[in-house]
């Protein structure tokens, strides 16, 4: 059972709008660095703080339903798709964990160059070799590896660890058990991610429902009270917000899969808008490669226009499409003229 053009081009379109949105989180800036700059603080706030606490979920769902697409066909397709991502997730996830503190030492050596970091890695070289590898591999500290933004990936390959489990349990329980991973990730319990997996098998469900036709309607309401809800958080800012985080993402994630329906076409073709074809076949390489670049990118901006209101502002408005550029021509040169290696730093996606 193949996945329908339509299908197949939302879920190109839907990463990229998703990666965009990551890169807006990392862009940000300190509360401490903005100085209480109140147009930065909400600017940030409305974009990475509320549309771009729908991206990594989304992510997660569209991870889950890639990895089960095929609809079940037995603990032998488990397996193999698990040996797979091997190659698709855990070597780019070493390669971008490498690559992480490679560049970060250069730019630390380089005189002159260390204030574009956020933190020199000089101390890790008090260490053994082996807590430098956990740091850059495993656990800086954090329960993440150096590279903070892998953190997503770790997860997701913890997840796919246990997939018989959840096949088993999706297959005689259907999804009468996802409440319970749900009400578990509200405690966050640590060592492992029930947050990303109530995601991951959300995802899993979403072939099972017709979201392009009855599902559309419903969807679009949704996001109407995603964005409502968005307004009201501004409006009467409370700590007792963080306890509806979950049905407020869901809302959200739910929403932008629906007016996605609403907006496009049956008829859209990914392929007619090559510009945009090519953009979102780099999606994974953006998400494994742009730290720390981006922070050299976002902080150069800064250093050029000055630290005040205005520098801050446009820099973090622009270093995600500045960056997203730069990533995509950089991803060109290496696709095609190191082919090879850039098809094993991205585990041989296209």
């Amino acid at each position: 059972m193949q996945i329908n053009t339509f299908v197949s081009d939302k879920i190109k379109v839907l990463s990229f709008f998703s990666i965009l949105l990551v890169l807006y989180i990392h862009s940000g800036f300190h509360t401490f660095e903005l100085n209480g700059t109140i147009i930065n603080v909400y600017v940030q706030t409305a974009i990475s703080g509320r549309i771009g606490r729908c991206a990594v979920p989304l992510f997660f769902m569209i991870s889950g339903y890639l990895f089960f697409y095929k609809g079940m066909d037995g603990l032998e397709s488990v397996f193999k798709k698990m040996k797979s991502r091997i190659r698709t997730l855990l070597v780019p996830y070493l390669c971008a964990a490498a690559y992480f503190f490679i560049f970060s030492y250069g730019v630390a050596i380089i005189p002159g160059t260390s204030k574009f970091m956020n933190s020199p890695i000089n101390h890790l070289f008090d260490l053994s070799l082996v807590n430098i590898l956990k740091t850059i591999f495993i656990d800086a500290g954090n329960g993440n590896p150096l590279a903070f933004q892998l953190w997503f990936l770790k997860e997701l390959m913890i997840i796919v660890l246990f997939a018989p489990i959840w096949y088993l349990l999706i297959k005689y329980l259907k999804y009468y058990w996802l409440p319970v991973v749900l009400i578990i990730s509200l405690f966050e319990i640590p060592y492992f991610p029930f947050s990303a997996l109530f995601w991951f098998i959300l995802g899993t469900s979403v072939k099972h429902i017709d979201l392009e036709t009855k599902y559309t309607r419903f969807g679009l309401i949704c996001l109407g009270l995603f964005i409502l809800i968005c307004l009201l958080e501004f409006l009467f800012p409370t700590s007792y917000w963080k306890y509806f985080q979950k049905p407020i993402i869901l809302m959200g994630v739910f929403g932008i899969w629906s007016v996605y329906n609403f907006i496009v076409p049956p008829s859209f073709s990914l392929q007619r808008y090559s510009w945009l074809a090519t953009a979102s076949s780099f999606t994974f390489f953006t998400y494994l490669y742009h730290e720390p670049t981006l922070n050299v990118f976002r902080k150069t901006i800064v250093f050029l226009l000055g630290k005040d209101e205005l520098g801050y502002l446009i820099s973090y408005l622009t270093s995600p499409w500045i960056y997203m550029v730069f990533s995509i021509a950089f991803g060109l040169l290496l696709r095609n003229y190191v082919p090879r290696f850039y098809n094993i730093i991205v585990g041989g996606r296209s």
